[in-house]
């Protein structure tokens, strides 16, 4: 009989979100953008998107976890396309953002971790 896709997708992220986490600072590009009209994408980028879409709210605006910041708080107040405003909101708080988003998540990912 076949596992169920939620399962799957469970199992996975036991060992999936610590490694996305891991690479939030990572600034190595990617060989190709992962998306469509970005010019370029890092590792840091393609981990914060994953992670972003993982620990969205259902109604698609908020975090379940407090103080990470997601693509409304990204877009505030910037008039660009979305890659404009993620690399002005980087530029803004620099790396150390993307270490604190680090340890934000890794805390509410430990091994107890079961899925969104």
């Amino acid at each position: 009989m076949a596992v169920p896709l939620p399962v799957k997708f469970s199992q996975a992220a036991k060992w999936s979100i610590p490694v996305l986490i891991s690479q939030l600072t990572e600034t190595t590009r990617t060989e190709e953008p992962i998306l469509d009209f970005w010019p370029y994408t890092t590792s840091g980028d393609v981990a914060f998107m994953f992670l972003n879409d993982l620990f969205t709210d259902i109604d698609g605006e908020s975090s379940t976890i407090s103080g990470v910041p997601n693509w409304k708080e990204i877009m505030s107040g910037c008039d660009g396309a979305a890659e404009d405003c993620w690399r002005k909101y980087l530029r803004k708080r620099g790396i150390r953002s993307r270490a604190i988003l680090a340890s934000r998540m890794g805390n509410q990912s430990g091994s107890d971790y079961v899925g969104p």
